[in-house]
């Protein structure tokens, strides 16, 4: 059975500012969201609503037109990929000399309070039949160390031996984010002072299809996915961590 459309002043909403949103929308041309909505009960209306109010229209709409629009018009060419430069083990002398002093400006900025420490960590291991955050699964082959458990004991190494903070930023997902934390708390952050350590989730986008329109998995909810390493980025700026270490550079 096909369900019509509906269109903007067909959507009753209890709100004034659910109503704004629900014409904004229909004006970036994503108002087939709308379409059971009078299948929907109260509460999957809600689901909905808080998933348009977090959508940036402006951002979604240059991405399609960049990504969708824009490919469509472009004659198709296959792409002749070159290789990117590659950093050789130094081999003679200039070379050597080179990365000794690549050497010092990394231990001076280290040193200096200029380093800070950034994972990305959002996902979790179900590929290796483990439903848990990749950095929790044991890697090392005689101790079996965690991922997490080796990255903090070298912070904690270059900490003691430069007399220094490295800040640890760690960005978790919507999936694992508790998981993650809750680890941290029950391993004492591996010796790692808290104000050290900072978590922060990966931000999500809208999923589209080819023609430039939101995807649905159920009537009342729209498909997200992460919105990549660049992302983090954002996110990172977003929380204020640019500013809370301004001194940071690498």
């Amino acid at each position: 059975m096909n369900v019509k459309e509906l269109k903007h002043d067909e959507i009753n909403t209890e709100h004034k500012s659910d109503k704004l949103l629900v014409e904004k929308v229909f004006t970036f041309g994503q108002g087939h969201v709308f379409k059971w909505w009078n299948e929907l009960d109260a509460g999957e209306r809600g689901v909905l609503l808080n998933q348009l109010k977090l959508i940036d229209y402006d951002l979604l709409q240059s991405l399609i037109d960049k990504h969708v629009k824009e490919s469509r018009l472009a004659s198709p060419k296959t792409a002749i990929l070159k290789p990117p430069g590659i950093i050789p083990v130094p081999q003679n002398d200039l070379q050597k000399t080179r990365a000794s002093e690549a050497k010092e400006i990394g231990e001076g900025a280290i040193k200096a309070g200029k380093a800070s420490v950034v994972t990305v960590a959002g996902g979790l291991g179900t590929r290796l039949g483990a439903n848990r955050p990749k950095g929790t699964l044991p890697i090392s082959p005689i101790m079996g160390k965690r991922i997490f458990q080796l990255h903090a004991e070298k912070i904690l190494a270059n900490m003691k031996r430069y007399d220094t903070v490295i800040p640890w930023y760690i960005m978790t997902s919507r999936n694992n984010d508790e998981m993650t934390r809750k680890f941290f708390e029950e391993n004492h952050f591996f010796g790692l002072n808290t104000r050290d350590v900072s978590f922060f989730t990966q931000g999500v986008l809208p999923v589209i299809d080819f023609n430039g329109k939101l995807l649905m998995d159920s009537k009342s909810h729209i498909v997200t996915s992460p919105n990549g390493h660049g992302g983090g980025i954002v996110c990172f700026k977003r929380k204020g961590y640019f500013i809370q270490h301004e001194g940071t550079r690498h």
